[in-house]
């Protein structure tokens, strides 16, 4: 049996693995999971058999017509000029260069070091339409979608984000990223509490004891705090697991969202067929909420300063 673990179920989203039980269409030859292919009746490229977008399989290494680049390993198309992943020539010093022909020979827009390649135009990426992804992401639709295609060519998840990396929970909200937002608040939450418990005590401190509180305004120094054990501990551990959670947001922010996007609008084409239906749905749903944002900072600091107050409340004691 064919491998297609390099492949994704164009009615989920999710890639193949080697337990899965997949269905081949017989008409083009993309697989499907057997319970999403239940779920449609159909192959979700039914639309395009027999055009020119008829789905066809990226090509592979050990392909007999496959053109694999000397340089990164990346196996193209028969055809190919020039190496989808890397950029290197692949033509031989006899072999004319008949890319383009046809075509515009301007030489494409320069890019700043660091910067986000403009995407390559495709009618579909990983069995969703381009058009349709476009859609739902909304703004920087460009910046995304580029993003991804670089990922599947390195066929990798690691990709980084600095909005993910400098705000990881409001970046989360701002996308529409219900679940992983509840999770990554959550977690923020508790590392953030400890360390808020320990400002309110010293202010405390600072507030009950003059002395203590002139030498603050005049060398910076806060009060020795005589704090419990498990509260040390949570104080000592929260900047660095803050700083680990934001190293991993911005590593995988990219592939969490690209695995958002295609479900989302897989989901949506699913239960709305009429264009008109599904375009709507698309923005809706999609795209990017400031509200979100401005809510989520509200609802953070009245939970942080509750939180706050109560391990410092628990700490009391034992001061």
């Amino acid at each position: 049996m064919p491998d297609y673990r390099d492949l994704t179920c164009p009615v989920c989203g999710r890639p193949f693995t080697e337990r899965d039980d997949l269905v081949v269409c017989p008409a083009c030859g993309a697989p499907h999971h057997r319970a999403c292919w239940k779920k449609t009746g159909h192959c979700r490229y039914s639309k395009q058999h027999g055009t020119p977008e008829q789905w066809k399989r990226p090509p592979r290494r050990d392909d007999e017509d496959a053109r694999n680049c000397g340089n990164c390993g990346c196996a193209n198309e028969p055809e190919a000029a020039v190496c989808r992943k890397c950029g290197k020539s692949l033509l031989t010093e006899d072999e004319p260069d008949n890319s383009f022909q046809g075509k515009d020979r301007s030489l494409p827009p320069l890019t700043l070091p660091f910067s986000t390649p403009p995407p390559r135009k495709e009618p579909a990426f990983n069995g969703q339409p381009t058009e349709d992804i476009t859609t739902f992401i909304g703004r920087r639709s460009d910046h995304y979608l580029s993003r991804f295609q670089m990922m599947r060519a390195q066929r990798g998840r690691i990709s980084w984000n600095w909005a993910a990396f400098l705000f990881p929970v409001p970046w989360l909200a701002y996308r529409k990223m219900k679940r992983p937002f509840f999770v990554l608040f959550l977690l923020t939450l508790l590392f953030c509490a400890p360390i808020g418990a320990v400002m309110l005590l010293n202010y405390r401190e600072l507030t009950a004891n003059p002395e203590a509180m002139q030498a603050f305004l005049a060398l910076g120094d806060l009060p020795e705090l005589v704090l419990p054990g498990w509260l040390n501990v949570l104080y000592g551990f929260s900047v660095p697991l803050l700083f680990l959670l934001r190293m991993i947001l911005g590593c995988i922010g990219n592939s969490l969202y690209q695995l958002h996007v295609l479900r989302q609008v897989s989901r949506i084409r699913g239960c709305h067929h009429e264009p008109l239906h599904c375009r709507y749905e698309l923005s809706r749903r999609g795209g990017t909420s400031l509200l979100a944002v401005a809510a989520l900072m509200v609802l953070s600091l009245l939970l942080l300063i509750a939180f706050c107050l109560m391990l410092a409340y628990f700490a009391t004691p034992i001061l």
